[in-house]
């Protein structure tokens, strides 16, 4: 169930912040709840992640001092959501970082840098915490020695009950499959989102067979 993500996530993240990281495992994480850890956001405050259930949140998982795809994937991720904002479609947005030496004062540059609304949670937590929560989302991440971390570039999806929905694979945020992630999520998506994973894997084998039957009969007019 879990090949079209990865093979998405390999097509369009192969930069340096991803060359050695797998993409997380969805047959463990999804639809599974997510613990109520306790962050601290941008201003000094404290950030239950409990307080954003009731609506599809989606989380984006950087660290401030990326300097390669941490903010554009945090630009192209406030401009999907501008266009979700439009459609009608209600969320929240938690971008938190994974960086264990990150700083309020990293969080509110990157806030002001990029231009994030104040309804925009950003917010950082202790080794514990936020263990706690790359774990449950399977997000891995490695201390590079040059500096800064490899790690996947996505975001998450999670529902109103506080459960995993799905991951958004990409540098460049997708505003009409953010659109479809965020719908999935209050059960509002097509019908034929569901399983868009069974229809890619039907494309794939058709196509498999199609090459696989075209070669067979080339051969055999050469023979």
């Amino acid at each position: 169930m879990s090949l079209a993500p990865q093979l998405v996530f390999f097509l369009s993240t192969l930069v340096w912040a991803t060359t050695t990281i797998l993409p997380p495992n969805e047959g463990r994480t999804l639809g599974k709840p997510l613990p109520d850890v306790v962050l601290t956001d941008d201003a000094g405050r404290a950030l239950r992640l409990d307080q954003f259930a009731g609506k599809p949140l989606i989380i984006s998982p950087i660290f401030t001092s990326c300097l390669h795809t941490c903010t554009p994937i945090t630009r192209s991720l406030l401009k999907a959501t501008e266009q979700l904002r439009k459609e009608g479609l209600e969320f929240r947005v938690l971008s938190v970082s994974f960086d264990p030496d990150e700083t309020q004062a990293g969080l509110a540059r990157l806030r002001k840098k990029v231009g994030l609304p104040e309804s925009w949670s950003v917010a950082l937590g202790d080794s514990i915490q936020m263990g706690t929560l790359l774990e449950a989302l399977d997000f891995k991440t490695m201390r590079m020695e040059e500096g800064g971390y490899a790690h996947p570039n996505l975001v998450a999806v999670v529902d109103p009950q506080s459960r995993l929905s799905s991951y958004v694979y990409g540098v460049d945020v997708s505003a009409p499959q953010l659109s479809l992630a965020v719908r999935e999520s209050v059960g509002a998506a097509p019908w034929w989102y569901r399983f868009r994973y069974a229809l890619f894997l039907a494309i794939f084998l058709a196509t498999v067979v199609s090459i696989g039957s075209f070669v067979y009969l080339l051969r055999r007019r050469k023979g």
